[in-house]
C-alpha cells in the first residue's frame, strides 16, 4: 500500500486552492493511517513539496494540461517530471514508467492523476516529434 494514497481526494476545481499550490509550493500533507512505520529505514525523508523549479514548470504548460490533481496529490512526481522534462529519452520513459508501473501490488493512480499523465505524456510526445521534424533540426 501506497503512503500516498492515504490522503482524501481534494475538489482540485477552486483556481484559489490551485492558485495556493503554485505559489506556496506547499502540498497538503496526507492523513496517516496505522501501518508499518518504515521511516527509521530510510536514509532521509523525502521532500513531498512542490519545489519553485516545478511550479515555474507548471506554469510554461498550457492551462488545460496544467496538472492539478497530480500536483496536489503526488507533488514529488511533478517535481521528477519537471527536472526531466528537457531531456526527451528520460522524460519520456519516466512517463511511460509512471503509466505501466512494474513494482507488484500497486492500485496504480486514481482516474483524475491518471488522466492528467497521459496527457502530459501525449503533449510531451507532440512536442518531441515536432521539434524533429521542424526544418531546423536538419532531418
Amino acid at each position: 500500500m501506497s503512503i500516498y494514497r492515504s490522503h482524501r481526494d481534494r475538489s482540485l476545481d477552486n483556481d484559489m486552492a490551485w492558485e495556493r499550490v503554485l505559489s506556496k509550493g506547499s502540498a497538503p500533507r496526507p492523513v496517516a493511517h496505522p501501518v508499518k512505520d518504515w521511516s527509521p529505514h530510510r536514509k532521509a525523508s523525502p521532500f513531498n513539496g512542490l519545489l519553485p523549479v516545478s511550479r515555474n514548470w507548471l506554469r510554461t504548460l498550457p492551462v488545460p494540461l496544467q496538472p492539478r490533481a497530480l500536483a496536489t496529490k503526488y507533488p514529488r512526481i511533478v517535481n521528477l517530471i519537471a527536472q526531466h522534462w528537457h531531456d526527451g529519452v528520460t522524460c519520456h520513459a519516466y512517463l511511460d514508467q509512471l503509466l505501466v508501473g512494474g513494482r507488484p501490488n500497486r492500485l496504480g493512480f486514481p482516474p483524475d492523476v491518471r488522466r492528467e499523465i497521459l496527457g502530459l505524456r501525449e503533449y510531451f510526445v507532440r512536442g518531441l516529434l515536432a521539434s524533429r521534424t521542424s526544418p531546423g533540426s536538419g532531418e
